[in-house]
C-alpha cells in the first residue's frame, strides 16, 4: 500500500499564482499533509513555460515558494495542450498513468476552498472499488474521486467523453451501489461554458477535427479513444460503458468481495438489473442499438468481456 492517501489530479493551464495557491490549500486543510500527493498536468507551451523558459524552470519556480517536505509530493507533468480544455480527458489519463495515492480526486487550479481535515473522510474506503462524489455547488460530479482499485478494475479508462463530470453522472445513476458521498465540500464556480470561456474558446461537443475524437460515439476496436476520426470504430462509448465495462467491474467485484464497501448493503445480492436507455446524444447511424441480438454479437466480437 502507499504511503500516500489522495494525490489530486490538476490539469492547469493558470500562471503560478493558481498553482501556488491550489498547493498551499490541498495541504493546508489536511490532517495528514504527509499522506496527500498533487499531480499537475500542464501545457508544454502553457503559461508556465512560456513565463520561466523552460520545463525545469517552471518547476523550480513552483518548488522554491514550497517548504522542502513537500517536494516529493509534488509531480508535474508536461504534455500538448491538443484541445486545451476540450482535451481534459487526455490530461486526466496522463495523470492516472502517474499518480501514487489510494485515491485520485480530480480537482482544478481555480478551486478556492476545500473542506478542513478532507483525508480523514476517505479512510473508511481504503482497499475498496469506490467512486466517491464530494458536496458540488453546481453540477454533480464537478469534483469527485476514483480509488485505484476502481481504476484497476475498468481496465484503466477514467474518461469516456469529453466531460468526466457527465460520464460519472450517468455511471454512477446505472451503478449506483459503487457510489457513495463523503462530506467534502469544494468551493468552485465553473466557468468553462463547456469550453467556449475556457482554454481555446471551443464547445467541446462541436469541435471537429480529425484528431480529436473524446466528442465521437466511438472507442477504437481496442476499447480505447481513437487517435483520429479515420481508425476503425469499436464499440459505441456507452455500449461499452454499461454493457462491458460494468459487467467487468460487477464480476471482478464479485471475485474480490473485500474491495466492496459495505457488501450488506450494496453487495452483488442488492445489484439490480435496471433497463437501460440510450441518452439521446450518444444514438448513431452505424449501430442497431434497439437490436439487442446485433449488440451481444458487437459486444462478443470486441473481446472486452471478461
Amino acid at each position: 500500500m502507499s504511503d500516500i492517501l489522495v494525490s489530486f489530479g490538476v490539469p492547469s493551464y493558470r500562471d503560478i499564482t493558481f498553482v501556488t495557491e491550489t498547493i498551499d490549500m490541498l495541504f493546508n486543510n489536511a490532517s495528514k499533509p504527509e499522506r496527500v500527493e498533487v499531480v499537475f498536468r500542464f501545457n508544454n507551451d502553457g503559461h508556465g513555460v512560456s513565463a520561466y523558459g523552460t520545463e525545469q524552470k517552471y518547476i523550480d519556480a513552483i518548488l522554491e515558494k514550497q517548504p522542502m517536505w513537500r517536494h516529493n509530493n509534488l509531480k508535474f507533468i508536461f504534455g500538448e495542450q491538443n484541445h486545451g480544455y476540450c482535451s481534459m480527458s487526455d490530461f486526466h489519463h496522463d495523470i492516472a498513468e502517474e499518480f501514487s495515492g489510494e485515491f485520485v480526486f480530480w480537482f482544478n487550479d481555480d478551486v478556492t476552498g476545500i473542506t478542513e481535515g478532507y483525508d480523514e473522510h476517505l479512510e473508511p474506503f481504503v482497499g475498496k472499488c469506490v467512486i466517491l462524489n464530494v458536496n458540488n455547488h453546481h453540477n454533480e460530479m464537478d469534483f469527485f474521486i476514483m480509488s485505484r482499485k476502481w481504476i484497476e478494475f475498468n481496465g484503466g479508462c477514467v474518461g469516456y467523453t469529453s466531460y468526466l463530470n457527465y460520464d460519472y453522472s450517468d455511471y454512477c445513476m446505472w451503478f449506483p451501489e459503487i457510489a457513495h458521498r463523503v462530506e467534502i465540500t469544494c468551493d468552485h464556480k465553473p466557468t468553462a461554458a463547456f469550453g467556449k470561456q475556457s482554454g481555446g474558446g471551443h464547445d467541446c461537443r462541436a469541435v471537429v477535427d480529425d484528431n480529436y475524437t473524446l466528442n465521437t460515439k466511438h472507442f477504437g476496436v481496442d476499447g480505447k479513444h481513437r487517435k483520429n476520426r479515420n481508425e476503425e470504430k469499436g464499440l459505441n462509448k456507452w455500449v461499452k460503458m454499461v454493457l462491458v465495462d460494468m459487467r467487468n467491474m460487477k464480476k471482478l467485484l464479485t471475485e474480490n468481495p473485500d474491495t466492496i464497501y459495505d457488501i450488506e448493503n450494496c453487495g452483488p445480492e442488492t445489484w439490480k438489473a435496471k433497463h437501460f436507455n440510450f441518452p439521446k446524444g450518444t444514438i448513431c447511424d452505424c449501430c442497431k442499438l434497439e437490436d439487442v441480438e446485433w449488440l451481444q454479437k458487437q459486444i462478443e466480437k470486441s473481446n472486452l468481456l471478461l
